[in-house]
């Protein structure tokens, strides 16, 4: 993420790097701070506002400067957010394939109370298409829409997908305090696990009295307040 985005400041708790980067945490590619945005920009008189823009964002740096890594990164990441308690894991991010040990570990976080992993499909184009670690039912899987409601044609499909949020030239923050329009199940994913941030706080404040302890729970409410698209 780039913490000095005049719309980010304030909403980051904590910046880490799990890639070995000579930059450290600070988004040298552009979609980390995009993803960061479009959750918590903060309200302001400036760019854009964030979904749950009253949250703290902890950054996990698991990609490189190139937006690649490996699953030693990505579980180093998810071990950081187990260690400091968070609420919701948004991973925009995904391949074909990933190995035993990540998946225990995302198992791990997420059969914790209140605990939820959101994943981007992937951006395939096709049924039976969704990517790991969003093919796991211990995570959200989430797909793309356009800003009418159609499925994006880029969009992984198939069993394993949860829900759709908007993923098509959708605007957000970049690095160099500049805001630019992305598309991709990477940008959907922020826009849904915020959302599922939003749902539970309401469940907290309201004194646990809806169901919302466990990932099937989390995508039955999501799904309860979706529409139908058919995939």
């Amino acid at each position: 993420v780039a913490p000095d985005h005049v719309d980010l400041v304030g909403a980051i708790g904590d910046l880490k790097d799990f890639t070995g980067s000579m930059w450290g945490p600070v988004d040298r590619h552009g979609h980390g701070t995009w993803c960061c945005g479009f959750i918590g920009a903060r309200a302001n008189e400036f760019g854009v506002r964030g979904l749950a823009y009253e949250c703290q964002v902890y950054s996990g740096k698991v990609l490189g400067d190139s937006g690649s890594g490996t699953d030693e990164t990505i579980r180093k990441g998810l071990e950081w957010a187990i260690d400091i308690d968070a609420d919701i894991v948004s991973m925009s991010l995904g391949g074909p394939a990933m190995g035993d040990a990540l998946h225990e570990l995302i198992v791990a976080f997420a059969s914790r109370p209140r605990k939820f992993i959101f994943a981007a499909a992937g951006n395939d184009g096709r049924r039976n298409s969704v990517n790991y670690p969003a093919k796991w039912k211990d995570t959200l899987s989430v797909g793309a829409v356009d800003k009418f409601g159609n499925v994006a044609k880029f969009s992984s499909r198939g069993a394993e997908l949860d829900i759709m949020g908007p993923g098509v030239e959708m605007t957000s923050t970049v690095p160099g305090n500049r805001y630019a329009a992305m598309s991709g199940t990477s940008m959907a994913t922020p826009c849904v696990a915020a959302v599922g941030g939003l749902a539970l706080e309401k469940h907290r404040s309201s004194g646990g009295q809806t169901d919302l302890e466990n990932t099937p729970q989390m995508r039955e409410h999501l799904r309860r307040y979706a529409i139908d698209k058919g995939v």
